[in-house]
Formats: structure tokens, C-alpha cells, sequence
């Protein structure tokens, strides 16, 4: 086909999914007592993985963790929503553990604002978190892309490789799924949902709430 490009075209991104990520660095031991943790106090064990309780933001051991994972929340919201809000709080936190071949399908986090998976203990073939594009219509299009990469606005999913210590911040409703962990050593992660408290909207507007 006969046809030159046209090199003056511009992407203009139109409500995008965006993910956010930022590394929390932990010290060797910071890194094994929190793992300690999860294996001393595993509550929920069956073939998708071992998880602790949602409560681990209440504890005083978790409690410099809790604080490191604010900072990025405040940040997010700060530079990238420009939401006017009055305050959020980190309503669950809680530990994963992944053995081989373990994995859990595709979910959301529903009644929260944002969640978040943090990257405690893996190794780059552990496997990723896959995020699925939230527009129903991609699945109308089912094309190859050069190179087997696509762009994001027609990608019907992206995958976040695992990455030591980096956390990766996301809608609460954007649905996703772990890939399977297909080495013989434990992929352990934490996960945590958001809030935002306060006054929230507008009242003339009827877009009111709050929660304290």
C-alpha cells in the first residue's frame, strides 16, 4: 500500500486507567520480619495462596510500614487525582503468600477508593499482576500487534512485572489477577485498600458524602 505517514499526528490519551508505582525500600531485616509475620500468622491457607487478616494497618508492629504506604497514597492523591478532599486512611492491609504455581483469578476491591499490591519479597520470574483494560468494547477488537506489543488504549490487559520493594497503586475498581508463581521459592506481597474520609463532593451539586 502505497500510503506515507502523516508524522504531524498527536495521541491525545483520553481517560485512561492509570496505575501508579513507587519504590518503598526496606532494610534486609525489615524485609524478614514481615515475612516472619506472615508465616507465624497465616489465617486463610487453601490452593490460591496463604493471606493473613485485613487488620494489619492496626498493628504496632506494621506501624513505620503504615507510614511509608500513607506517603505514597498522599502523593498520588496529591499530583495526580487534584481531588479536594479533606483525608483518606488505609481501612485494610493485609500479607500474601504465593507458592508454586498458586495464583488468584481476576477481582476488584470493591467499596474503596484505591488499593494497592507491594512487591515484599519476589524475584523477576515469580510472575506479575495483569490489570485488565476496563472498557468493554476492547473486547470487540481481536488483532495481533506488531512485535506482540500493543499500545495501551487497545490493549485488552498490561502486566506489571514483579519488582522488589516497589509498590504499585491502582483504582480500586480496575480488575486484575496474579500471574502464577512458576519458581520453587515463595512470592510474598502485601496488599491495602484506601478510603477517603471527610467531606466528600458537592452539596448543591447532590454529589454529597461523608465519612468520618
Amino acid at each position: 500500500m502505497n500510503i506515507q505517514k502523516n508524522r504531524s499526528m498527536r495521541r491525545l490519551d483520553a481517560f485512561p486507567s492509570s496505575l501508579y508505582a513507587m519504590d518503598v525500600p526496606l532494610t534486609i531485616a525489615e524485609e524478614n520480619y514481615y515475612i516472619n509475620y506472615l508465616e507465624s500468622n497465616p489465617i486463610r491457607t487453601n490452593s490460591v495462596m496463604s493471606q493473613t487478616l485485613g487488620n494489619l494497618q492496626e498493628k504496632p508492629e506494621f506501624e513505620d510500614l503504615l507510614e511509608k504506604f500513607k506517603t505514597v497514597v498522599f502523593t498520588c492523591l496529591e499530583e495526580e487525582t487534584n481531588f479536594i478532599y479533606d483525608g483518606f486512611k488505609i481501612s485494610q492491609m493485609w500479607a500474601n503468600k504465593f507458592t508454586k504455581n498458586q495464583s488468584i483469578g481476576r477481582h476488584t476491591h470493591p467499596n474503596h477508593f484505591l488499593s494497592a499490591v507491594y512487591y515484599l519479597r519476589v524475584n523477576a520470574d515469580q510472575g506479575g499482576t495483569i490489570f485488565f483494560n476496563p472498557n468493554p468494547l476492547i473486547m470487540h477488537l481481536d488483532m495481533p500487534f506488531k512485535k506482540n506489543k500493543g499500545t495501551l488504549p487497545w490493549s485488552k490487559s498490561i502486566t506489571c512485572q514483579p519488582v522488589k520493594h516497589n509498590l504499585i497503586l491502582f483504582p480500586s475498581w480496575l480488575e486484575h489477577c496474579s500471574e502464577p508463581n512458576r519458581t520453587n521459592f515463595p512470592r510474598y506481597t502485601i496488599s491495602f485498600n484506601v478510603l477517603l474520609t471527610g467531606n466528600m463532593g458537592i452539596k448543591e451539586d447532590l454529589t454529597y458524602a461523608r465519612r468520618d
